[in-house]
């Protein structure tokens, strides 16, 4: 028995990580139809009831190939869209309790699948196209002057580098942005191990180590103590007293799962408040429960509160126009900007491109090492701003995000008036946000849009081309009958006719 954990991290731009904003987990009745956007058609039918064994429930038409072909369908469907993020997959492997015995432990299993049947042979049958691997991942790291390099968005101040001979570069410990897995390779998923029971340690996790994901990879349990409140008490991430990334945050994804039963008012707001404070110490939370006993199905709100308080980039319903003006108005253009404020706890909104703020500026390229302009500015000339040995730029994480709004905090902005621009607009295309600056492109096209265009675009030139082609032919034609009416022609009794 598997279940998997979806866990979609929306990067900003091309290579910023954002916190979880979505999981769903099977140790309860699982819907799939509803654990995906509308856009996934797939879903199982059948009118048998769910068997419920101990704190499981299991249903005979659901299984891990109706899974994947939702997750290819809502990959297909999305691909072309700004909403391509990342999917990360955890599978945590149960063994299957005795139907007569469901709350005692499991018994070790007395056949475990074949090769064929293997967890990473199900997922790579139809979803190798676009899942980022553990062999590529090697791959990268033995040559980065081959790989990574390339990219130009990629940061190596976040992984160690060996250089061997012949000048080759190579990491241990580097992992590549959203921008090179999802622009260089087009992939957009990856599945890695969670939990495993001790009684399914035989199954052959050799034959799926170059899909799958070893247990640690893409996340990380960190001991994290808090009081009944939220307030975190110890493990914070978080260092106010040194900024080097050694001492702080050298994974590539942290995360704390949140364990049940938060079936009060009570429970609740304490998971929010602890949601809030894992966030700021940049840990990214994740629910492996259901709130007040109703699933994300079931009532959405309280998960919304949740991805809200989760979340440590925009605002509460942002990005959206904050002067909440006439769209067709020349000025909603100038909300395309995206400032950090200090009043919500660091989260970013948007601001009017043409107002004066101060500029984060990172200093090198140190992650967690910031500096605020000396002076305010409009958001095109922020870059001008920044002091000499640093450069505008905008949180990748939320560790990061941490570092920056205790910048500001230091610095007693904490007023709304005391907004910093962030180098993150959408200034070029609307609802495209992207880091480079006023002048940066939207990285994105609309397959639809074009094709459309040239649906109509070919016809119309060809028609052109044809009345072209048809009024030179005439033209011609008249030319030529012109200068025969030009020459007379002598006949037999003294008679002349025009031909």
């Amino acid at each position: 028995m598997a279940d998997a954990s979806i866990k979609e991290r929306a990067r900003l731009g091309s290579s910023i990580s954002s916190s979880l904003i979505g999981q769903l987990s099977s140790s309860g009745p699982l819907n799939l139809s509803s654990a995906l956007p509308s856009t996934a058609s797939v879903t199982p039918s059948s009118s048998a009831p769910p068997l419920e064994l101990g704190p499981y429930v299991c249903n005979s038409s659901i299984n891990v190939s109706i899974f994947t072909s939702l997750l290819l369908d809502y990959i297909q469907q999305t691909e072309n869209t700004l909403d391509a993020h990342l999917l990360y997959v955890i599978i945590n492997m149960h063994a299957a309790a005795s139907t007569s015995s469901a709350s005692r432990p499991a018994p070790q299993p007395k056949s475990l699948p074949l090769f064929t049947n293997l967890l990473g042979t199900i997922f790579g049958k139809d979803l190798s196209p676009y899942m980022y691997t553990p062999t590529l991942l090697r791959a990268e790291r033995q040559d980065l002057n081959q790989s990574w390099y390339k990219t130009d968005s990629l940061d190596s101040h976040y992984f160690a580098v060996q250089i061997l001979p012949g000048d080759i570069h190579s990491t241990l410990d580097g992992w590549p942005n959203e921008a090179h897995i999802e622009f260089s390779h087009g992939r957009r998923l990856l599945v890695g191990w969670g939990s495993v029971d001790p009684q399914m340690s035989r199954y052959n996790f050799t034959g799926d180590e170059g899909t799958i994901f070893p247990r640690g990879e893409l996340e990380d349990e960190r001991g994290v103590s808090s009081v009944s409140s939220g307030r975190i008490t110890g493990g914070c991430v978080f260092n106010p007293n040194t900024t080097e990334l050694a001492k702080t945050n050298s994974s590539w994804a942290i995360s704390r799962a949140l364990e049940g039963p938060y079936s009060t008012t009570e429970e609740l707001d304490s998971v929010l408040n602890l949601a809030t404070s894992l966030v700021s110490c940049g840990i990214s939370p994740a629910l492996n429960t259901t709130i007040l006993g109703s699933t994300a199905f079931q009532d959405p709100t309280r998960y919304l509160d949740f991805s809200y308080r989760s979340t440590w980039s925009w605002e509460p319903d942002q990005p959206q126009n904050s002067s909440h003006s006439d769209p067709s108005s020349p000025s909603s253009s100038l909300f395309r900007c995206a400032a950090i404020d200090p009043t919500a706890t660091g989260r970013w909104r948007v601001d009017d491109c043409s107002q004066h703020y101060y500029a984060a500026c990172r200093i090198g390229s140190r992650p967690y090492d910031w500096q605020i302009a000396d002076y305010t500015t409009t958001y095109s000339f922020a870059n001008q701003a920044c002091p000499p040995g640093s450069t505008f730029s905008v949180p990748r994480t939320g560790l990061e995000n941490a570092y920056l709004w205790q910048k500001l905090l230091d610095r007693g902005n904490a007023d709304r008036a005391g907004a910093v621009w962030i180098d993150f607009n959408s200034m070029e295309t609307e609802g495209c946000w992207v880091t480079g600056g006023p002048n940066a492109t939207c990285p994105y096209f609309d397959d639809t849009d074009t094709e459309r265009r040239r649906t109509v675009l070919v016809p119309v030139i060809a028609a052109i081309i044809i009345f072209v082609v048809a009024g030179l032919t005439m033209f011609v034609k008249c030319n030529a009958n012109r200068r025969v009416s030009r020459r007379r022609r002598r006949v037999e009794g003294g008679w002349e006719y025009e031909g």
